[in-house]
């Protein structure tokens, strides 16, 4: 007869299933919520387009990392700071694109000045970060006590 598996094993598979399908989860529908305002705004070399871009993408992003911080703890923030960065390339790529585009006469020139192609994606990931960190449940951050010495 097979030897019965302890009780705390089946608990932490659960555990480890639930916290890597938050993630993935997360981050994808975070990451698709970002960027899907891009592809129906094209006129991206318009700052008043980045702008809307951003409120109606980004925007809702936040909140569902927000809820998924709150919800799933680290997983989720895990998650939500992982699609703010691929998210934050994906800005990048896009406002470095309406620059190469505009250079080769192929494109208007873009009302925004150059250095928003580094400058728009820090500040989308920083702020990601911030808003993760806030909201995450107390239990999940280190503490900042420090043990102390025997003396």
């Amino acid at each position: 007869m097979p030897a019965k598996e302890p009780r705390n094993v089946d608990e932490f598979e659960s555990l480890m299933l639930r916290g890597c399908s938050a993630f993935v989860a997360v981050s994808l529908g975070a990451y698709l919520l970002s960027i899907l305002p891009f592809f129906f705004w094209t006129e991206s070399y318009r700052l008043l387009t980045l702008g809307r871009c951003a409120l109606v993408g980004l925007a809702p992003a936040a909140v569902l990392g927000v809820v998924a911080t709150r919800r799933a703890g680290l997983p989720g923030a895990a998650g939500f700071v992982a699609s703010a960065l691929v998210t934050a390339v994906f800005l990048h790529l896009r406002i470095g694109q309406m620059f190469i585009a505009w250079e080769a006469r192929q494109a208007p020139e873009p009302d925004y000045p150059s250095s928003l192609g580094l400058s728009a994606p820090g500040a989308s990931v920083a702020l990601s970060i911030c808003l993760a960190l806030l909201v995450m449940p107390k239990g999940e951050l280190p503490s900042s006590e420090r043990p102390a010495k025997d003396a």
